[in-house]
């Protein structure tokens, strides 16, 4: 089986922008519904489809990073 908009997985990341790390899960899965928008747009479109122990590496365009309320960093700098 594989992810599906609504289902609830776990996953284990890293996040990097230009080479630098900016956020990563502390060793700890994260726990979230595909969907609800508790992660980048571009992240959950990368988890579709994605199969139980896969690994996958994902370039997010800025037009699905951080574009909604409380993520807005198109006119913030990243850290």
């Amino acid at each position: 089986d594989s992810v599906r908009q609504g289902d609830t997985v776990s996953i284990r990341h890293a996040g990097f922008y230009e080479k630098q790390q900016i956020d990563a899960d502390g060793g700890q899965p994260l726990k979230l519904v595909v969907g609800a928008r508790h992660v980048l747009e571009g992240m959950e479109r990368a988890m579709i489809g994605q199969c139980l122990g896969e690994t996958r590496i994902v370039t997010i365009p800025p037009e699905l990073a951080f574009d909604h309320e409380g993520m807005n960093f198109k006119t913030k700098p990243v850290p």
